[in-house]
């Protein structure tokens, strides 16, 4: 997630932080009760063999939550997509 840091609260609700701003970039309310534990899990992903028949590889990391709901809640960070994609509409403006 680089400079970001997850925070988990005992009114369910995660919050994305961006340290480099020292701002909250994002809230999710998603659980319904106190959240008890939070990790970090990194999943790969085998993508198709390319054409010189060497297989490739996707990680990607989710952050895990669970609470006294009786839920799970796997997050996905979208921050490199996002970021990719408004660095090309900055490029498309300039031209």
């Amino acid at each position: 997630m680089g400079l970001q840091l997850a925070s988990a609260s005992v009114d369910g609700v995660v919050k994305l932080w961006n340290l480099k701003k020292q701002n909250c970039v994002n809230t999710f309310e998603m659980h319904g009760d106190k959240i008890w534990t939070m990790d970090l899990i990194e999943i790969i992903e085998k993508i198709e063999s390319s054409e010189n028949g060497e297989s490739s590889f996707k990680s990607t990391i989710h952050l895990v939550t669970g609470g006294c709901d009786s839920t799970i809640k796997l997050w996905r960070d979208h921050t490199n997509e996002w970021e990719s994609d408004e660095k090309k509409e900055r490029l498309n403006r300039i031209l």
